[in-house]
């Protein structure tokens, strides 16, 4: 419990400090996710065919 406390008060100070604004930073983060998503699917793809 402690652990998972740490590491959400981590990143939310990291979400909030990263670029002063917190629509900017939540932008990257689903930019990232969507590119390992794309990464991942092309690889699955390329696997099929």
């Amino acid at each position: 419990m402690s652990v998972l406390n740490f590491v959400n008060a981590r990143s939310h100070r990291s979400f909030v400090s990263s670029s002063g604004s917190p629509l900017i930073s939540l932008i990257r983060y689903f930019r990232g996710s969507m590119g390992a998503v794309k990464e991942i699917h092309s690889e699955c793809v390329s696997a099929y065919f």
